[in-house]
């Protein structure tokens, strides 16, 4: 069954779901201040990764792996090493 990322970006804050195919979300999470034009590239990128990998530390594994998102899996095994 596959995932979706959503990413919500705003002048107060990032939100990040990650749902199943019914809808229904496996993890999210909330970063900080996303608004692009007041940011630059580089600091809207930066608060997208971290939220981005925020959900993915908040997703069972299992989850994960029991739906073929290896290369999320692998994402969050980077992201608890760093």
């Amino acid at each position: 069954m596959p995932l979706y990322l959503c990413v919500d970006c705003g002048g107060t804050k990032a939100a990040a779901v990650i749902a199943d195919q019914s809808g229904q979300p496996v993890a999210q999470s909330l970063g900080g201040p996303s608004n692009f034009a007041y940011l630059g590239l580089h600091a809207f990128a930066a608060v997208v990764k971290e939220t981005v990998e925020k959900a993915l530390k908040a997703c069972d594994p299992s989850i994960l792996q029991a739906n073929g998102t290896s290369h999320c899996s692998q994402a969050l095994q980077q992201s608890h090493a760093t």
